[in-house]
């Protein structure tokens, strides 16, 4: 067993250390930056369809009937999955149009959409985490209309949480291989400084040998 306080054992402790300091700052380097590509590309993946179909909406909301504007929305783009809802509402709040799951949305609150369009996350209950997009859309009549877009976070989180589990995985076994290899390395390392150690313990004998002169019987 190695002895705690030997040089040995501090070289090994200080080489396994060093090397999972720096796995640990690679694997947070890997965990940043998926979750910055992630979030981005959802970004302006919401920020695309609100813009598509609010352009459909400023097209068609000069009919006498706002109906046009969710047949033209339903038929010309609509959510593939059920991690995404589109929701068109009109300038008194009433709702236009719905696709998708109705409980990715929260109620609507006129007071808290902004003039320029916003992205805000909302975790309905008992639901993963989405991210919604709202728009508004400037008819040319001057009526006002709102185009939300919401998009489950819940792929993204489970991309994110299996790469977590790799990289933790990845970090102990790195770890347990450093202090192993670690080990034997500075062990063979340390190899002539313990024949240098136990050396004079074996010359004293033969040295005593040549130099001491004992006297001859009779």
């Amino acid at each position: 067993m190695m002895n705690s306080g030997s040089i040995r054992f501090r070289l090994t402790l200080w080489y396994a250390g060093v090397l999972a300091g720096i796995l640990v700052l690679f694997s947070g380097a890997v965990y940043t930056g998926l979750n910055h590509f992630l979030s981005r590309n959802l970004h302006e993946s919401v920020a695309k369809d609100a813009q598509e179909v609010g352009s459909i909406v400023r097209e068609n909301a000069n009919e006498a009937d706002e109906s046009a504007i969710a047949r033209e929305v339903g038929e010309h783009y609509s959510p593939e999955s059920n991690d995404r809802a589109i929701r068109v509402l009109g300038p008194d709040g009433s709702q236009i149009y719905l696709s998708g799951p109705e409980q990715m949305l929260p109620s609507w609150n006129r007071s808290s959409v902004r003039d320029q369009a916003s992205d805000v996350t909302y975790r309905p209950a008992g639901g993963s985490e989405v991210l919604i997009r709202t728009q508004e859309v400037l008819a040319d009549s001057g009526k006002k209309y709102y185009v939300q877009v919401a998009a489950s976070l819940a792929p993204t989180n489970e991309i994110l949480g299996d790469l977590l589990g790799v990289l933790a995985l990845a970090l102990l076994l790195a770890t347990v291989i450093a202090i192993t290899g670690g080990f034997f390395l500075i062990r063979s390392s340390l190899k002539p400084l313990d024949h240098m150690r136990f050396a004079p313990r074996r010359l004293r004998p033969a040295v005593c040998m040549s130099e001491c002169q004992f006297p001859t019987p009779g």
